[in-house]
């Protein structure tokens, strides 16, 4: 995933839509943001990250 992002980047990027927001509010609250993650990596990478651990 990219490493560097511009505001307007950020913003188009990862700010999430009214029908997006509603997905990730009919999940249970302490797991919304995990959802919202997930989400959007997978819409950027077209998959889901195989580790959680930084390649640096």
């Amino acid at each position: 995933m990219k490493q560097q992002w511009t505001k307007e980047e950020l913003i188009q990027h990862f700010v999430l839509l009214e029908p997006e927001k509603k997905l990730v509010e009919a999940k249970r609250t302490n797991s919304q943001l995990t959802f919202a993650v997930l989400f959007r990596y997978f819409q950027q990478e077209a998959c889901f990250p195989e580790n959680t651990k930084s390649d640096n």
